[in-house]
């Protein structure tokens, strides 16, 4: 039990108090099916970063220079360079 994360024991605990109130068997289903939400919903909140301590990076947009357009050009001429020597012979 104590290697479970802080969320986790305090939603067992509080089922465990429920189960001592008189929760039925019929009601487990729909007890785990809630469990089971709230925990897919903290993993999505723990991925997203909610509640970290520093802030978020973002992404830096850039764009292309004349250099970049020169090297795809002269990728494209040997592709087709070496196109014309296979399909020639």
């Amino acid at each position: 039990m104590s290697g479970l994360p802080q969320q986790q024991r305090a939603c067992y605990a509080e089922w465990k108090g429920m189960r001592g109130q008189g929760l039925h068997a019929d009601h487990h289903p729909l007890v785990l099916l809630l469990f089971r939400k709230a925990r897919y919903f903290l993993i999505a909140m723990e991925t997203k970063g909610v509640g970290a301590p520093i802030e978020s990076t973002e992404i830096e947009t850039l764009s292309a220079r004349w250099v970049d357009y020169l090297r795809l050009l002269l990728i494209v001429a040997v592709f087709v360079v070496c196109t014309v020597i296979k399909f020639t012979r």
